[in-house]
């Protein structure tokens, strides 16, 4: 499963944002048929849903936006990237763990 956290708050990190996510939907296109995935915008919940999130996120280690985390059936984290996305990195950890 990947979880992919982001957010459209900031008008200043817009441009960023939006070449995350397209870099990530590249990704979701070449593996969405043996991963998962899901995509969490921070920015468009309510307080107690951004909460639990903030707790989920807090237990994935993840401490910024945009975050892409990788994990295993057992919900384990194989590995996550924080900021800029190297495409090629992701796909290749993907690959191990489809494989």
């Amino acid at each position: 499963m990947i979880l992919t956290y982001d957010a459209d708050c900031c008008p200043d990190t817009k441009k960023f944002f939006d070449e995350h996510r397209a870099t990530t939907q590249e990704i979701e296109k070449k593996y969405g048929e043996k991963v998962s995935f899901a995509w969490i915008d921070i920015a468009i919940y309510d307080q107690l849903e951004h909460d639990k999130l903030m707790e989920v996120a807090e237990e994935l280690n993840v401490n910024s936006v945009p975050a892409v985390v990788l994990l295993d059936n057992n919900r384990k984290v194989i590995k996550s990237w924080i900021g800029e996305l190297n495409q090629e990195e992701v796909s290749q950890a993907i690959e191990q763990v489809v494989n």
